[in-house]
């Protein structure tokens, strides 16, 4: 592969601002007289971060969409807060948020007190408050902005209430087909993740593919972000009574770690080395992680944070949060690196190669098992009897392959017992193949319409709201994130706040 192959990293957003003229006055003389709107005044709750030509949204709006966030329980770090992919994002999906809100606005859709009540409770419950006074008092705003905060925060739900009741009838029964289609579905599933021999020839054979998805994926030659951690252990064996004191003793210095921070902690541990306390990794050896599933924690807590306890096979340990490593970006001329990003480009973008060596033979015979094939290749094998593909869709472990279930919607009487090409999505691989199906009757319709849209109403998976957004969103004509930036600050690429 050519060393200086370049890739486009960034696209720039060009907007323009539109100027409105100001209705006429009836009476001649007003004419006369020009009108001044006053702008808001920088760095005031009024200034406008972004607009479109049916919605502005405003500092004020941006800070109630930030503490929607702490009333649903996500913890934003400082750092979170500060950094400017978060901020672009959140100005857009707050934009969404204040759109949906004229929605209900202009079509008279009122928010249910129940809806309010079950939001406030689920908030109360999540933040440990016996009182929605405690609960305001735990997210230091006062009971009345509470309020406002609530009535965001139950907007997409009511959004979704309004869109399947006020649903037009014939639209209706175009969801209700697709949704009560039962269906009988085998789905294989299988970690895309490419072997050395996949990496090489897809470098060799597929530059241009790389380079064309990397100009639109810029974030694939980016580093995962890192935390740097200091670890402390109690170790135990087989005995019970031995895995207990180890638990105690690690809940104790968990608890020291908490009130006296990191190099206490690190002095403490060594003193009690004859009782079992192990200083793993310290702010000098310290212990590297990139993000995942299982380190989000450590992203969530800010610098100085203490972990929940972990138990490992043979010990129980805490870690202390020293520091975050912002992503950098990687310099795609060491081949090192090179072979980083065509791995991530393979896993996401299309099938493994040795993947599909093995398997398609073998689903070519007459009479293949699948489930062996698949769990032979260490693949996830899944079948599913007579399931709504509602209920499919609603289904932990398919949420998350949402191409998978765009196919799988669409497929016909006339291909059922037919493997479905392999589908690429969240970085695994996937191949369905439907047993049986069979569509709702005219009966079934008069029957349980009524009850779908009740189902519908309150669908957490918002589908409604989604592609209502995705149809009628307007276009931006500005954006100002410096109010933004002002206040919450820009992360910087070594990971300090300007």
């Amino acid at each position: 592969m050519k060393k200086n192959t370049s890739f486009v990293l960034f696209a720039i957003l060009a907007f323009l601002c539109a100027l409105s003229a100001c209705k006429k006055n009836s009476d001649p003389q007003a004419e006369q007289k020009p009108v001044f709107h006053e702008a808001p005044l920088p760095g005031s709750p009024d200034e406008v971060v972004l607009a479109t030509d049916k919605v502005k949204l405003t500092m004020r709006d941006y800070d109630r969409c930030i503490d929607v966030h702490r009333l649903k329980g996500h913890i934003l770090t400082q750092r979170a807060l500060a950094n400017p992919r978060f901020q672009r994002d959140e100005v857009q999906l707050c934009l969404q948020a204040a759109y949906l809100k004229k929605y209900l606005k202009d079509n008279h859709v009122e928010i249910l007190p129940v809806e309010r009540q079950v939001e406030i409770q689920r908030a109360m419950e999540h933040a440990g408050a016996q009182s929605e006074a405690a609960l305001a008092e735990k997210l230091g705003v006062s009971v009345e902005a509470l309020a406002e905060i609530v009535d965001e925060a139950v907007i997409p739900a009511v959004m979704q209430r309004a869109l399947a009741t006020r649903m037009p009838r014939e639209e209706a029964i175009h969801y209700f087909k697709r949704d009560e289609r039962k269906y009988t579905v085998e789905i294989a599933d299988f970690d895309n993740t490419p072997t050395d021999a996949d990496i090489e020839a897809f470098t060799k054979k597929s530059q241009d593919k790389m380079t064309s998805y990397l100009s639109g994926h810029p974030e694939v030659i980016m580093t995962p972000p890192r935390a740097d951690l200091a670890r402390f252990a109690y170790a135990f064996d087989d005995d019970p009574d031995n895995e207990q004191r180890s638990y105690q003793n690690i809940e104790q210095l968990r608890q020291f770690a908490i009130a006296n921070g990191v190099e206490k902690t690190v002095d403490f541990c060594q003193k009690e080395a004859n009782r079992g306390c192990q200083v793993l990794n310290d702010t000098k050896n310290r212990l590297i992680l990139d993000r995942s599933d299982e380190t989000a924690w450590a992203f969530r807590i800010p610098v100085g944070g203490v972990s929940e306890i972990k138990r490992e096979d043979n010990h129980h340990e805490i870690l202390i949060l020293l520091d975050i490593r912002a992503p950098e970006a990687m310099d795609v001329r060491d081949p090192a690196n090179m072979k980083l990003v065509a791995a991530n480009v393979i896993k996401q973008s299309e099938p493994a190669a040795h993947l599909i060596e093995a398997i398609k033979p073998a689903l070519e015979v007459d009479d293949p098992d699948f489930k062996t094939i698949t769990e032979t290749n260490g693949g996830h094998f899944q079948r599913y009897e007579n399931v709504s593909f509602f209920d499919l869709s609603s289904h932990k472990n398919l949420r998350a392959a949402q191409e998978l279930l765009k196919i799988l919607a669409e497929v016909r009487p006339e291909q059922k017992d037919l493997f479905s090409n392999p589908i690429v999505y969240n970085n695994h691989m996937y191949i369905f193949r439907v047993a049986d199906l069979t569509d709702p009757t005219e009966e079934d319709l008069k029957n349980n319409l009524n009850q779908w849209k009740a189902k519908k109403a309150i669908d957490p998976s918002r589908e409604f709201v989604v592609d209502w957004l995705n149809r009628n969103m307007p276009s931006m004509t500005s954006l100002n994130i410096k109010p933004i930036q002002a206040k919450y600050g820009i992360l910087q690429p070594n990971g300090t706040i300007r």
